[in-house]
């Protein structure tokens, strides 16, 4: 039951992450015949990861530990299925994985102090 509230509220990070960057601007010029003054910077949030409050909401639902998981304990395997290299293909289905996998392993964790592993079959 903990490892579905773990996944669930990992899934909601990724979830309410993508759809962040989805409703972002893109800096394209609206056809207003304005100049602009954007300055570019070296990178954007979404490359930093989460933020402390994800986390620490993540921490609360889940109850989890903060940090990393043990990497000397037995890793806990969860099997994933989906399509790639046909039609349709869902990749974006295994970017979100790999990162709702990493966010689980370096932030909350782990799984009961365990690392988290997927088992993809593509």
């Amino acid at each position: 039951m903990k490892i579905l509230r773990v996944l669930l509220a990992a899934l909601v990070c990724v979830a309410l992450a993508v759809t962040v960057a989805a409703c972002g601007d893109d800096n394209k010029d609206n056809g207003s015949g304005g100049s602009s003054s954007t300055t570019k910077t070296d990178g954007g949030s979404a490359a930093a990861g989460p933020s402390q409050a994800t986390v620490d909401l993540a921490l609360k639902y889940t109850g989890g530990k903060a940090g990393a998981a043990d990497s000397a304990k037995p890793p806990v395997k969860i099997g994933f299925t989906t399509m790639i290299g046909g039609t349709p293909e869902f990749p974006e289905q295994v970017a979100a994985l790999d990162a709702v996998t990493k966010f689980i392993n370096e932030k909350l964790g782990g799984v009961g102090g365990a690392p988290l592993e997927i088992v993809k079959c593509t």
